[in-house]
């Protein structure tokens, strides 16, 4: 937090989701950290939603259901707290998705979020 209490918020970030944890665990807990996400997002009133890589092998995860997981987190009246891209990659495991997300990443800042972790408010 800067002296008045705002949150001080990095000049272009992205954030990099692996997708394999969501096969792994209770598809509720990964909707929990969409809704967590989008909820800090919000609060930080960007005048212009990150990116937010989704990655995925295509032979583990069906991109359909993704895709209907991450359409729960957008709210019509606000519009999306992040732009979402889904990106396939087949055969990759945890640490090489991870490691492909931040080679696509184009801002400064990059965001490593789990999908199968609830992060707790302010850890944005």
């Amino acid at each position: 937090m800067n002296p008045v209490g705002a949150p001080v918020v990095p000049v272009g970030f992205e954030i990099v989701v692996e997708w394999e944890n969501a096969r792994l665990s209770d598809l509720a807990r990964t909707r929990r950290m969409l809704a967590a996400l989008c909820s800090q997002l919000r609060e930080l009133q960007l005048s212009v939603a990150p990116r937010a890589w989704f990655l995925y092998d295509p032979e583990e995860i069906d991109p359909v259901l993704t895709r209907e997981v991450l359409a729960e987190c957008v709210d019509a009246t606000d519009g999306a707290a992040f732009e979402a891209i889904l990106r396939p990659a087949g055969g990759l495991r945890y640490y090489a998705l991870k490691n492909l997300g931040a080679q696509l990443c184009e801002q400064p800042v990059v965001v490593f979020l789990d999908s199968d972790v609830v992060p707790e408010p302010g850890w944005l």
